[in-house]
């Protein structure tokens, strides 16, 4: 596993200093196992009814426990405990935490299995150490904008990186492919692309809901990122083909958690140590 110190981790609330702090945490990393086969052949609907409630079982258990839930992303979620609020006992708050949803959503599982017949299983993980903590509150971001409920702009945050700038997703709007595909969006755009060298967007998965698709249309290009092991090629083969129909542009892909071992030892001669 990888030390938590290579991390600068980001919380919704806005306890620490702009700067960072480094704080001993617990990260608790949670998603479905093969979440990607069981929602190839679904609608985007009838997919979304089934992760929300694995979703909302899980961060109950957080919350239960007062971790911070970082992220949400498609099938799964990142929680922090110690950050940004210090317990000595992070570690063992992550711990009861990932015991509870594990036997919440195996009740829920059951439940799906008897009625849809679809296998559910989830598979947790945790890590302790140090890591640079700092916050960018979630209160003001796209969505509040996107739905007329800010200013003419909305607020941009500076990183601890030189010359890099984020804009954070904000509360969890009722329906955003209508707020991605809205005018209001594509002056957002054309804002940031004005302002800014390059504009990257962290959308969600392709299989499960439509954002992606919808932003799709609207970008200059598409960079497909593949987990190694996770993603069999029959799905893969499908998103491109989704990609296609909506012609967005795609420019590559990015491969997480591939084995490099095995190339290095074939290829390495080539390059040298």
């Amino acid at each position: 596993m990888m030390p938590l110190d290579a991390f600068g981790l980001l919380t919704d609330l806005s306890e620490s200093t702009p700067e960072g702090e480094h704080k001993q945490i617990t990260v608790l990393f949670a998603d479905m196992i093969s979440s990607m086969e069981l929602i190839a052949d679904r609608d985007p609907e009838e997919a979304q009814r089934l992760l929300d409630p694995v979703l909302g079982r899980m961060m109950q258990s957080v919350q239960r426990y007062e971790g911070t839930i970082s992220s949400v992303r498609g099938d799964g979620i990142m929680a922090l405990f110690g950050a940004p609020f210090a317990y000595e006992d992070h570690a063992v708050r992550a711990c009861y935490a990932a015991l509870r949803m594990q036997e919440a959503v195996k009740r829920y599982a059951h439940e799906i299995q008897r009625t849809h017949g679809v296998p559910i299983q989830i598979r947790v993980g945790l890590n302790s150490g140090e890591a640079l903590v700092y916050a960018i509150g979630n209160d003001a971001g796209l969505a509040l904008y996107l739905s007329g409920h800010m200013g003419p702009k909305p607020t941009v945050h500076m990183t601890e990186q030189e010359n890099l700038f984020c804009v954070v997703a904000g509360p969890r709007a009722p329906n955003p492919p209508a707020l991605l595909g809205s005018e209001n969006m594509a002056d957002f755009l054309r804002l940031m692309a004005d302002t800014h060298q390059f504009v990257v967007i962290d959308s969600a998965p392709i299989l499960p809901v439509a954002d992606a698709r919808v932003l799709a249309r609207a970008v200059d290009g598409v960079i497909l990122v593949v987990r190694a092991g996770a993603a069999p090629s029959p799905i893969v083969k499908r998103v491109t083909s989704i990609l296609e129909s909506v012609q967005a542009p795609l420019l590559g892909f990015v491969l997480n958690g591939a084995e490099s071992l095995g190339f290095r030892s074939q290829y390495s001669r080539y390059y040298g140590d």
